[in-house]
């Protein structure tokens, strides 16, 4: 539905479409904190990537299972930590 308001880019932009977002969300008045959260932190969520994800639904997790599957090929998985 964002993209019916006026003001947001046509369709096949040259700008890449996070960056339409983000410019549109700091338009309408959302704080960059917000915006974090809206762009990032909802996904984290949603894709359960998080360590809280991965404390409550253990190995079932997505986080629990690429943790399994780079484990499994002694590979390092340290660079989830930036969804925590």
């Amino acid at each position: 539905m964002i993209a019916q308001e006026e003001r947001f880019p046509k369709l096949f932009s040259s700008r890449p479409f996070p960056d339409v977002m983000i410019f549109f969300l700091r338009a309408v008045g959302y704080s960059d904190l917000r915006i974090e959260g809206i762009m990032f932190r909802n996904a984290v969520r949603f894709l359960g990537l998080g360590q809280a994800e991965r404390d409550r639904f253990g190995e079932k997790s997505t986080r629990g299972r690429l943790e399994k599957f780079y484990a499994a090929h002694k590979l390092s998985s340290e660079w989830m930590s930036v969804f925590d």
